[in-house]
């Protein structure tokens, strides 16, 4: 009986830790070589992965974090990407007068 439930045991066990040790490993090579606190690249938000989370209000979560950083980086299994949020003028006369300003 003894080996029956351990056998059961390891049989209910072993994909739950299969799946955490795939988890375990996507996880560290989104983050291996990324130049996390590197000064010289913007700073890191998150993963795009990250965005799953936030999928439902993906927009709201993507403002929040402009109004924090105008740039930031999101990781990715290869590469990273940045994101460069420019703000929009204030009002007609600010348009115009960049409008202008650019001929």
């Amino acid at each position: 009986m003894d080996i029956v439930l351990s056998t059961i045991f390891f049989l209910v066990s072993l994909p739950p830790l299969f799946l955490l040790l795939i988890f375990s490993f996507l996880a560290i090579k989104v983050v291996a070589g990324k130049s996390i606190n590197d000064p010289d690249y913007p700073p890191v938000k998150g993963s795009v992965y990250n965005q799953l989370l936030y999928l439902n209000y993906l927009y709201d979560y993507q403002a929040e974090a402009a109004k924090e950083r105008s740039t930031y980086r999101l990781l990715a299994l290869e590469q990273s990407g940045s994101m460069l949020i420019e703000s929009a003028p204030s009002s007609a006369w600010d348009t115009a007068s960049a409008f202008a300003g650019s001929l």
